[in-house]
């Protein structure tokens, strides 16, 4: 991780192969956690979730990845990765990437091409309402409460009780799962997190 080394407000406290990964992961309780797969890795998405639930701090992970498939994108983000960089980003996409998830852990950050989207969170969402789908995609995109109210013209109230439906509905007990289930089960387009406004034109 050269490339984050040379960032004034960035350390790289560790680096090791994959399976020293959770032992590392303990020793120096990071912040974020970049993670390297391939295609070809069977099932890596398990093998995130049992790193996260193994690590006795809160870490938040991003992939880097050359998967390029809305499904395989998909998985990884609800098996719990806070976010997605396509292998060939730029080192400023990368950076970008990192500050924006050690900013706001709620957020889903990705850095892909649109072509990998096509496809994902595109299922029919009928567990969710219009409007619940509204507010969980704000609030993946990094809105507080208070900013979906101003723009989706409700009272902050509202914002919360349709927060306290989307839970319910969804089985979660916190914004960050919500999104993940949301997009795991296709009720949640990932396109319209990147373009929030652009989703409720359509």
């Amino acid at each position: 991780m050269e490339i984050l080394s040379h960032e004034h407000d960035m350390e790289v406290v560790g680096q090791c192969g994959e399976r020293d990964v959770e032992a590392t992961l303990e020793r120096h309780r990071p912040d974020i956690a970049i993670i390297s797969i391939s295609q070809y890795e069977r099932r890596p998405e398990r093998w995130i979730r049992s790193v996260l639930l193994s690590t006795p701090s809160a870490v938040a992970v991003i992939i880097l990845g050359d998967r390029d498939t809305p499904r395989g994108i998909g998985d990884l983000i609800a098996a719990g990765a806070g976010g997605y960089v396509w292998k060939n980003s730029t080192r400023e996409e990368l950076i970008s990437a990192v500050r924006k998830i050690f900013e706001n852990p709620e957020q889903v950050v990705l850095s892909v091409t649109r072509g990998m989207l096509q496809g994902l969170g595109s299922g029919d969402g009928a567990i969710l309402s219009t409007r619940e789908r509204e507010v969980l995609t704000l609030v993946a995109a990094g809105l507080k409460n208070s900013q979906i109210a101003d723009r989706l013209y409700l009272a902050e109230g509202t914002v919360k009780r349709h927060l306290t439906n989307i839970y319910a509905k969804l089985s979660a007990s916190s914004r960050v799962e919500a999104i993940k289930q949301a997009i795991a089960l296709d009720l949640l387009s990932v396109e319209a997190i990147l373009e929030p406004d652009a989703s409720r034109q359509r």
